[in-house]
């Protein structure tokens, strides 16, 4: 199978030995790396390591108390989604050991997008040309992208509800597409990098 990744920092190695990161070493606790090791014994992605390691706890301003509580939202998101795919659907590629990927060069450019209205840097994205026959995915990132700022009052709160999550979980994992989808691929690494192209270039 043929795919695109938007690789915002160019930094995927083409190399597959240096895709999944050996061994799993998080800055978690001692028992959260040991529960690491043994469910992801071929490594984890780099995104599923900034998944896995615990958010700052900088309680000691007001932005730096707001910004650790969207962590703690992302973190939770992330095990809540694991443990239901964990439990319902683990015949499917962990997003801790996936690299995200796009079907079509349309979708990329729907990404790019997306990673410029949240400000994010991309002035040395690449898409890479991607080969694999491993197990892949195709998922609404809806159900974990955008219920993040989902708003439930009138006093504008946003959701934080690991029981929310769960419901939500099942949603992206039964393959459910919402009314305002962004469609990703889960590929589980390693993958082979046919091309690299600046996205300048694309």
């Amino acid at each position: 199978m043929i795919l695109y990744h938007l690789d915002r920092q160019n930094t995927l190695p083409t190399d597959k030995s240096k895709q999944l990161s050996f061994p799993i070493d998080t800055r978690n606790t001692l028992e959260a790396n040991t529960l690491f090791n043994s469910l992801y014994p071929n490594g984890i992605s780099k995104t599923g390591e900034r998944y896995l390691n615990p958010f700052d706890i900088r309680l000691d301003t007001l932005e730096s108390s707001k910004n650790t509580c969207a962590n703690f939202r992302i973190y939770t998101i992330e095990y809540v989604f694991e443990m239901v795919r964990l439990l319902h659907f683990p015949h499917f590629p962990s997003r801790l050991t996936s690299l995200f990927a796009c079907r079509c060069p349309e979708d990329v450019v729907h990404w790019y997008n997306i990673l410029c209205k949240n400000s994010m840097d991309t002035s040395n994205a690449t898409v890479k040309i991607i080969e694999t026959s491993n197990k892949t995915f195709i998922g609404d990132s809806f159900w974990r992208d955008d219920l993040l700022t989902l708003k439930v009052d009138a006093a504008r709160q946003s959701v934080f509800s690991p029981f929310a999550y769960h419901e939500w979980a099942k949603k992206y994992w039964n393959g459910v597409t919402s009314a305002s989808p962004s469609i990703e691929v889960l590929c589980e690494l390693p993958v082979t990098v046919i091309e690299s192209i600046p996205y300048s270039s694309f």
